[in-house]
């Protein structure tokens, strides 16, 4: 994914577990049995499913709620729709439609509950309704705003649900308000928006308009420190979980900016993560993360006892 290709020493980068964090009660038990090229992003529906962006390879994975593949979904759709092009971030709206970030076709593709294409909206651009590298998507608590990051534009973009624009907040910086590669986000039941500024290390809140309301977090690796935050996801009891790619950890907060817990090494092993992109929770309170460069999903659960202590899908590969 773009301004993921960082330079080798980087992406080796270790640090150590944080001095006094706690290690959330959290086992590595399993992958889902497939080999995926980078994920940007999941979803859970109501009824158990689960959603996986397989960015590099231009597909969505469908998989029951046990880990079982049930089926793969594009690259190709019928006209007009095209071809994903590294599909990134996926939302669900309340009637059950599906939107996905296409990251590098700088769009919105939307689906309905059979994922049958139905709409999409987006160019390559600045302008009103243009994006640049869209990557995340959130809706405001009501459904009627979507927002989408714009990696490369350093922005939030806003729409309705079938796409007319409705405005954008951010710009390029490391300011109160200002954006660096943003990726992940979410909204909270105020409406609030929270935005992970990735290379600003940090995750910054907005109202539901854009206004600035506050950040937390700095470069570091210590309880509540970042070195780089992507994915953003809260589970059902209000907890909010962030990727913190190059510390190869998750972070769990139980308000913005108060760390409860942590969980993740540096690793291919079960267990260990290199460079996450998100960790998303599941209605069964067990965690999926997306393990970038190990490119494979792993399942965490509670209070149970590991399968194998190697995993699956643990490769190496030329980064792009």
């Amino acid at each position: 994914m773009l301004r993921r290709l960082l330079p080798a020493l980087l992406l080796a980068t270790v640090f150590a577990t944080s001095a006094g964090a706690t290690t959330c009660p959290l086992t590595a038990t399993h992958t889902l049995g497939i080999y995926v090229d980078q994920s940007g992003g999941g979803v859970q529906l109501s009824d158990g499913r689960i959603f996986v962006a397989d960015t590099y390879n231009n597909r969505l994975l469908q998989f029951a709620e046990n880990g079982n593949l049930i089926t793969v979904h594009g690259p190709g759709f019928p006209a007009p729709y095209g071809s994903l092009n590294r599909p990134a971030g996926i939302a669900v709206d309340a009637s059950g439609n599906f939107y996905v970030a296409d990251q590098f076709g700088h769009r919105i593709l939307k689906f309905d509950a059979a994922m049958n294409p139905i709409a999409t909206w987006g160019t390559s651009g600045s302008g009103p309704g243009q994006m640049l590298h869209p990557t995340n998507l959130a809706f405001s608590p009501d459904g009627s705003v979507l927002y989408v990051t714009e990696l490369t534009g350093d922005r939030v973009s806003m729409f309705s649900p079938t796409g007319t624009f409705i405005g954008t907040f951010g710009t390029s910086g490391s300011g109160a308000g200002q954006l660096n590669s943003p990726f992940g986000i979410v909204t909270d039941p105020a409406g609030n928006v929270l935005v992970a500024d990735e290379l600003n290390s940090r995750i910054q809140i907005f109202n539901a308009n854009g206004g600035y309301l506050s950040s937390f977090g700095s470069l570091g690796s210590g309880p509540g420190q970042f070195h780089f935050t992507v994915g953003l996801y809260w589970d059902s009891g209000g907890n909010l979980y962030v990727a913190d790619q190059l510390n190869n950890r998750v972070q769990v907060f139980s308000a913005p900016g108060v760390p409860t817990c942590e969980f993740g090494t540096f690793g291919g092993n079960l267990g260990q993560l290199y460079n996450p992109w998100w960790a998303m929770p599941l209605r069964d309170g067990s965690v999926l993360v997306g393990d970038t460069y190990n490119y494979r999903i792993v399942m965490y659960e509670f209070g149970v006892t590991p399968t194998r202590t190697t995993s699956w899908g643990a490769v190496k590969k030329t980064y792009r």
